[in-house]
């Protein structure tokens, strides 16, 4: 049965965010003498900047340094951004404007802060495919706290039940399932935690995803 509303997260799941993200803390912290694990580093995907900066200062051991890293992991994003390597994910655009046409509600959940995610969905011009969008910046609790999908749900008046989640993240999909809601986890990361759940649908790519 298809679904009354699809909620899509961002940063890995329609746009390339993590790879930029990925690419940037490790070149940033290397200047540092610090090699993250690639573990730690996909634990990173899809988490608060609060969390990920917790995460780096328990190798740093300085705040200051800490907050001086996540400022130069900043200043790379931008720089990859205007040399034009921000782009969507295989099948995005696709699916989206599949969507789109064929009439069905959509809303955007991001826990990135406004400026930074609105300056991503500009780049890409994607804010025409949502009736709603919400950033991390505009909740109390990030994912993997339930509230940024219950907030939607309420604001566009949907049940879970008639409602999908589209994550890239162990933190996103427990967000969404605890909100009450199925989950697509679009990765090729390790999804051994997830890869029994009825209401998780694992998949390598939006390419070819009918909703």
């Amino acid at each position: 049965m298809k679904k009354d509303l699809i909620i899509f997260d961002l940063d890995g799941t329609l746009i390339n965010t993590d790879t930029l993200y990925t690419l940037g803390w490790k070149t940033i912290l290397k200047g540092y003498g610090i090699a993250l694990p690639e573990a730690t580093l996909a634990q990173m995907n899809g988490q608060s900047t609060e969390k990920n900066n917790e995460i780096v200062n328990s190798y740093l051991n300085s705040w200051e340094r800490t907050l001086e890293a996540r400022n130069k992991r900043e200043e790379f994003v931008m720089d990859a951004m205007e040399m034009g390597l921000l782009v969507m994910k295989p099948g995005a655009r696709e699916l989206l404007e599949q969507l789109k046409s064929a009439g069905r509600r959509m809303a955007l959940a991001t826990s990135s802060p406004s400026e930074r995610a609105k300056g991503h969905i500009a780049e890409l011009e994607l804010e025409h495919y949502f009736e709603f969008i919400i950033y991390g910046d505009q909740v109390s609790e990030k994912k993997p706290s339930p509230e940024m999908y219950t907030t939607v749900l309420e604001k566009l008046g949907v049940s879970p039940k008639n409602s999908v989640a589209i994550e890239d993240s162990p933190s996103g999909v427990q967000s969404a399932l605890a909100a009450g809601l199925d989950v697509y986890l679009v990765t090729d990361r390790d999804t051994t935690e997830f890869v029994e759940n009825p209401n998780v649908h694992i998949l390598e790519s939006l390419t070819g995803l009918e909703l």
